[in-house]
């Protein structure tokens, strides 16, 4: 490393200790878990920016003096203008955030549209028909026919998340047809281990009824949290609007590619119960991320796995923030409210029930879901080495 790297690096370590000692300084009682999620996303220039401001909004005045002398040496120190020093200063004691100093780090929910109204309506004309027609198209595919169509470029990003908006609104489909258990990886962590979200999807409505957060190390563990959430969301859910499958069950069990022991054990299971299924290695996520989006509650999501430090949101380097009761219960709350969106999509299609389904489906999940002890004695899932669910 040059010498130069090494200044770099250690000015960036010094901006963010400098940023923890101000809002340390600022919250000697403990600092609010929003500010810290807000300062964990802020880039290395930002936070020594913000801690710079911070630190001048916080020290006192020089024993009470209050010349304009006083202040312009404050707002210098903030490295702004004593007209801007003071619209700080106020924001920040009606606040009390630190966004009132510049931090802007979230990214808004609901961008402005950059494509034109007629665009866009070509866009979404063909992505409805495809996604009703060819929902397992590939994005390249997606974007060539969008592309055909529109006679104009559409950056692949849009066109994506266009095509996961049409495919997690589409009329659902039949209840009790395939069960998917899958896991996408999350933008947090939790005592130092990056964290995925385990689910159970109904592949033909969307429903997720199970879903467990566990670090990225449970593999196996994680589906069987979320199957055993499954068994009990399944018999409070209100499936009365979903027309239901009258076939056999069958499963897709998508495996984290270091999980052949514990993939083993769910394979084991269904095979001796009779249960039709298919083990899927090396596309972990794709499928959940179509159901649910790129975003759960306040949590980036994505397919795959990546390394600790690299976000799902962007693939690129990046803070990210510890996953609070706070976070959890918001993540918890968006798949319930996805559940709810799903219901009533069927209630405008279908007007039958499907309670014998869940009953096979529940059957099922709680054959996965009690695999604990045929866990516990593999040497990677024994009680001392394999991480908890966070349920």
């Amino acid at each position: 490393m040059s010498s130069d790297d090494m200044g770099d690096s250690k000015s960036t370590e010094q901006s963010a200790d400098a940023l923890a000692d101000a809002l340390r300084a600022a919250w000697p009682d403990g600092v609010p878990e929003g500010e810290l999620m807000l300062a964990s996303r802020l880039s290395a220039g930002m936070r020594a920016t913000v801690a710079r401001r911070l630190r001048a909004i916080m020290r006192p005045d020089d024993d009470g003096d209050q010349r304009p002398g006083a202040a312009a040496r404050r707002a210098a120190e903030a490295g702004v203008s004593r007209k801007r020093f003071y619209a700080m200063a106020r924001a920040w004691r009606e606040t009390r955030s630190i966004v009132a100093l510049g931090a802007r780090a979230a990214e808004s929910r609901s961008r402005a549209s950059k494509l034109g109204q007629s665009l866009r309506a070509s866009a979404e004309e063909v992505i409805l028909y495809m996604s009703v027609h060819q929902p397992d198209a590939s994005i390249a595919e997606v974007c060539r026919r969008v592309a055909e169509a529109t006679r104009a470029p559409i950056s692949r990003t849009t066109v994506r998340r266009m095509w996961l908006d049409a495919r997690r609104t589409a009329p659902p489909g039949l209840f009790g047809e395939r069960l998917l258990l899958d896991s996408v990886g999350l933008d947090a962590f939790y005592l130092s281990h990056r964290l995925r979200l385990y689910v159970v999807i109904d592949q033909g409505t969307g429903l997720v009824p199970g879903w467990a957060i566990a670090t990225n190390d449970s593999r196996a563990w994680g589906h069987v949290h979320a199957a055993d959430l499954a068994v009990d969301e399944l018999s409070v859910i209100d499936l009365d609007p979903f027309a239901g499958f009258d076939g056999r069950l069958g499963i897709d069990l998508v495996l984290q590619r270091d999980d052949v022991a514990g993939g083993e054990v769910l394979r084991r299971r269904l095979a001796e119960a009779g249960i039709a299924y298919e083990v899927h290695i090396g596309s972990v996520g794709r499928r959940a991320v179509e159901v649910l989006g790129e975003r759960v509650g306040p949590i980036w999501v994505g397919p795959g796995e990546r390394g600790d430090d690299v976000s799902y949101r962007n693939g690129r380097t990046a803070r990210m923030p510890e996953l609070t009761s706070e976070m959890h219960s918001e993540i918890n709350d968006a798949i319930r409210t996805h559940n709810r969106a799903r219901a009533a999509a069927a209630a405008k299609v279908h007007k039958e029930g499907a309670p014998a389904c869940a009953r096979k489906a529940i059957d099922v999940l709680r054959l996965l879901g009690s695999a604990h002890a045929e866990l516990d004695v593999l040497p990677d899932y024994s009680e001392e080495s394999h991480p908890e669910s966070l349920l």
